[in-house]
């Protein structure tokens, strides 16, 4: 299916999730809107939708393309209402089963024996975290969780939009624990990410020793300086050199302090 293709599937799907009425004919998509829908997507009761741009002048058509206003307020509409995006994973090689269990490391080289009992459809939910580290840098990476409703199991996948595996299916009638299956999918992105982050936050507590014993170096010289050169020198000015001292180690402290962050974006079926 091409781009365009995939892209009035979902909309038109998603006009008729949410209560409009459809009509294709040929290039054009023809809505008829609820008030409700009117208000939301800021549209007429009946309009028209292209989705090429050498179409959109006929009839007045909306243009719908990446970026276009009215599919930014169709996604928004869509993501308050809530609904499942849902694709389903048709394996390419015959002898799947066998590929995939290679792959984990239970080939034949393993001593495995394998032996296929049954092969079932099942749903997996799949959760997009963004995992932000935060120290006197900032970085940021992307992670994917699987998570069987079933048995509560949990693993990181990694993500390929563009995995030929993968088709875009209809939308299902699935009510599955997502608390449940949320925590399940937390467990599994700090394990994944644990050897990262302790890393991250050994080299930003290394980092803010060594400020810390240079601000230290810095400002105990500049006391024995001071002492040294009139040692019935003013008391004010050790104590506003000391505080300064200790306003330098409050920013080294805020600077390097590590800090983990993991951000939900995304829930797939």
């Amino acid at each position: 299916m091409s781009e365009a293709g995939a892209l009035r599937s979902f909309v038109v799907e998603a006009l008729a999730g949410l209560g409009a009425a459809i009509s294709e004919g040929g290039s054009l998509v023809w809505v008829r809107a609820p008030e409700s829908l009117q208000r939301d997507l800021e549209v007429a009761a009946n309009f028209a939708l292209a989705f090429e741009p050498e179409q959109s002048g006929a009839f007045d058509a909306e243009l719908v393309a990446p970026g276009s206003y009215f599919l930014e307020r169709l996604v928004a509409v869509t993501t308050a209402r809530g609904r499942w995006d849902t694709s389903r994973f048709e394996p390419s090689e015959a002898d799947w089963v066998s590929v995939a269990l290679s792959d984990s490391g239970f080939g034949s080289e393993s001593g495995v024996r394998l032996r296929v009992l049954a092969i079932e459809d099942g749903v997996l939910l799949l959760f997009g975290f963004r995992v932000t580290l935060v120290s006197d840098e900032k970085r940021e990476s992307f992670h994917l969780i699987a998570v069987s409703p079933v048995d509560g199991s949990a693993w990181a996948v990694l993500p390929d939009p563009e995995d030929p595996r993968l088709v875009p299916d209809a939308p299902i009638d699935f009510h599955p624990d997502l608390e449940a299956a949320y925590r399940f999918a937390i467990e599994a992105v700090r394990d994944e990410t644990r050897a990262e982050v302790d890393r991250f936050r050994s080299r930003s507590l290394g980092l803010l020793e060594e400020e810390v014993r240079r601000v230290f170096a810095y400002f105990d010289n500049t006391l024995a300086g001071i002492r040294e050169a009139d040692p019935e020198g003013s008391q004010d000015l050790l104590r506003a050199v000391m505080a300064e001292r200790d306003r330098r180690l409050a920013e080294a402290v805020e600077r390097f302090d590590p800090k983990a962050k993991a951000s939900l974006c995304s829930v797939r079926a």
